[in-house]
């Protein structure tokens, strides 16, 4: 006998309110599904990370699914170009797929947040100039400004790793509801399609926040080794990003920094725009409260708490000009 077990689906489009059902089934503990994914991201209960990676790899749509094991979860992000193999990522248990470049991506829509306005806050695949598509957080109601945010890195509990390689920075990790990094690759897309501003919202652990915008944003390809360009400084942080301005990413496998005596991504814990080293390091180890004097590896904005306090909450988000 075969026992079937009914599991639904509801296929949230990105960009209206609609959604759609699909059926996703088990037979002698396989897992099946009723019928080809169309585009859509989603969330559905699972059994394990073995089946979230099923449900991807059996669908020719599906391009990334991530597993949440504390609840059993598979947020899958499908676009109607994938091909080819998937990766696991143990770390964050994140799947992808290669992609195969759709010729007519470069016409799709949104192609940032802000052709959402007037949607509440919350996931959504867009389409920057170059891309076939990712999918973000996009913040409707930040207190900083009327215009939606684009959010492409946040920390808040410590929940995933973001000690990683260039792969890993190059593709990007974590999941857009919490703990996250959009992807140097999908960061470069979105950040040269227009002119955008880039904010940056920081919380200590006294519950004190503190905010950052700076005018002018942007982060060049991997051949430029992800060159970042960021200038125009205001707000109540402190101006720890333009000692940063005109440097190369970095990752511990990848030294590109201004230091020939080390590496300041391994040295220092993350992967960032480092020159030598730091008075910003948004990527580094979470850790609650103050760290030992002269470590700097932590969760640091050297104009607010200084390099050696690891902060509760940072988040940075781009805004269109």
């Amino acid at each position: 006998m075969h026992l079937i077990y009914p599991l639904v689906l509801s296929l949230m489009f990105c960009t209206n309110a609609l959604a759609t059902r699909a059926h996703v089934y088990y037979v002698n503990d396989d897992l099946k599904i009723s019928s080809d994914l169309q585009q859509f991201t989603s969330i559905v209960t699972v059994k394990s990370e073995i089946e979230c990676t099923s449900l991807c790899f059996s669908s020719k749509t599906c391009c990334k699914a991530s597993y949440n094991p504390s609840v059993k979860q598979c947020m899958v992000d499908v676009i109607n170009y994938c091909d080819g193999y998937i990766e696991l990522d143990t770390d964050w248990k994140t799947f992808t797929k290669d992609k195969v470049t759709e010729p007519n991506c470069q016409s799709r829509s949104p192609k940032d947040c802000s052709y959402l306005s007037g949607q509440p806050s919350g996931i959504y695949t867009i389409y920057p100039t170059g891309s076939c598509g990712m999918f973000v957080y996009c913040e409707m109601n930040s207190s900083l400004t009327n215009s939606p945010l684009t959010v492409f890195q946040r920390r808040e509990d410590g929940s995933v790793n973001f000690y990683r390689n260039w792969e890993a920075y190059k593709k990007g990790f974590g999941n857009p509801l919490g703990e996250f990094w959009l992807g140097n690759d999908n960061l470069h897309y979105l950040s040269t399609q227009a002119n955008y501003r880039l904010m940056v919202i920081l919380e200590d652990w006294e519950n004190e926040t503190r905010y950052a915008v700076y005018d002018s944003f942007r982060v060049g390809d991997e051949n430029s080794f992800y060159f970042m360009t960021v200038q125009g400084y205001s707000g109540d942080a402190g101006d720890s990003m333009a000692v940063h301005n005109g440097h190369r990413f970095s990752t511990y496998d990848k030294d590109n920094d201004m230091d020939e005596s080390m590496n300041c991504a391994k040295d220092y814990k993350g992967g960032w725009w480092y020159y030598s080293c730091f008075h910003a390091n948004l990527n580094a180890l979470y850790i609650q409260g103050q760290q030992a004097p002269g470590t700097g590896q932590v969760v640091a904005w050297d104009q607010f708490r200084g390099n050696d306090y690891s902060l509760r909450r940072s988040v940075m988000m781009l805004e269109k000009k």
